[in-house]
């Protein structure tokens, strides 16, 4: 079980949607779901090598109660940090709490 004083930090889940403009051209756009307490840990700091740039690339664990309506399309938004949801996990099976590991923008 989670100790609810863990559940800190004040997070909004976004869905992607599918949406077609006037010419019929697919496009997504984001759109607020919920909002969520939950805990952020850094887990990994990276920098990847992309062409001649070098991309920094921090991976983050969000750690919240279970839910069942989170995916890999999603992503959460923690102040000014976009949060993509690479792997939502339920840890022990019980379903009690989730945790998400997510790339940041």
């Amino acid at each position: 079980m989670i100790d609810a004083g863990r559940l800190r930090h004040e997070l909004s889940l976004q869905k992607r949607i599918k949406n077609r403009t006037e010419s019929g051209e697919q496009v997504y756009t984001w759109k607020t779901y919920s909002p969520v307490r939950a805990e952020v840990k850094n887990v990994n700091g990276d920098e990847r090598i992309f062409g001649l740039q070098i991309i920094p690339e921090s991976t983050h664990a969000v750690i919240t109660h279970y839910r069942d309506d989170v995916d890999v399309k999603d992503r959460f938004i923690f102040g000014t940090r976009r949060l993509n949801v690479i792997l939502p996990v339920d840890p022990t099976g019980e379903r009690r709490e989730l945790v998400c590991f997510c790339r940041e923008e």
